[in-house]
């Protein structure tokens, strides 16, 4: 069970996501709070896997938050989520080091996955803003090899997350499951991001991802 705290200064948003995310049996809403003080505070008493948490709120905003948050010593995971589709924001919240950062006009579905996916490790990404953060990494601020970014940067965003599966050690069929395809859509998928690469293998696939810091070495 995935243990998650909600933080938004609107109500009526935290209620609408706690439905949203009570439709899954493996997540848990354990509290919901109104700022990122109030945050800070949830954490401690608490111990939430995952904080959805808003980016700009009164007093002190989800950005602040999140860089407390993660200079504890067991930080949570920190799933962005905005209305605000802006580059300051996507690459605040990168540079605050959130897990993940998704729109408020997001899909249920994909809600439910980021969460996921920010409480197993991985990144989640709105598509409308993985091309901006993929920019700020490629700035140079970040430690990625720059050459493998660039390359990356030419796969869709489906292919992206298939390449990620696949470097994180995924067989085609844990990556089926897991982006709810068949193994046969997660095979053709597979191949096209091997030909755009111009790699040969998975293994080169792997080398490529690790490389551009999407998984760890």
């Amino acid at each position: 069970m995935t243990t998650v705290l909600l933080v938004d200064d609107d109500p009526l948003v935290c209620r609408g996501v706690a439905m949203i995310l009570s439709s899954d049996p493996d997540l848990e809403v354990i509290g919901e709070v109104r700022d990122g003080s109030e945050a800070l505070a949830a954490v401690q008493r608490l111990g939430p896997d995952v904080v959805l948490m808003d980016a700009r709120m009164p007093g002190m905003d989800g950005l602040q938050a999140t860089r407390e948050l993660k200079a504890q010593q067991s930080p949570p995971k920190v799933l962005m989520l905005t209305t605000w589709d802006h580059d300051e924001v996507a690459e605040r919240a990168v540079l605050a080091g959130a897990d993940g950062f998704l729109l408020k006009d997001s899909s249920p579905q994909d809600l439910i996955a980021g969460v996921h996916q920010v409480s197993r490790g991985e990144t989640a990404v709105s598509p409308r803003t993985a091309r901006r953060i993929f920019s700020l990494l490629r700035s140079g601020r970040g430690t990625a090899d720059q050459s493998s970014l660039r390359r990356l940067e030419d796969l869709t965003v489906k292919e992206r997350e298939i390449a990620v599966l696949v470097a994180s050690g995924l067989s085609n069929a844990e990556i089926a499951t897991r982006t709810f395809t068949s193994q046969t859509t997660v095979k053709s998928q597979l191949a096209s991001v091997i030909t755009k690469l111009g790699v040969r293998n998975r293994t080169d696939v792997t080398r490529i991802v690790t490389r551009a810091g999407l998984v760890d070495d």
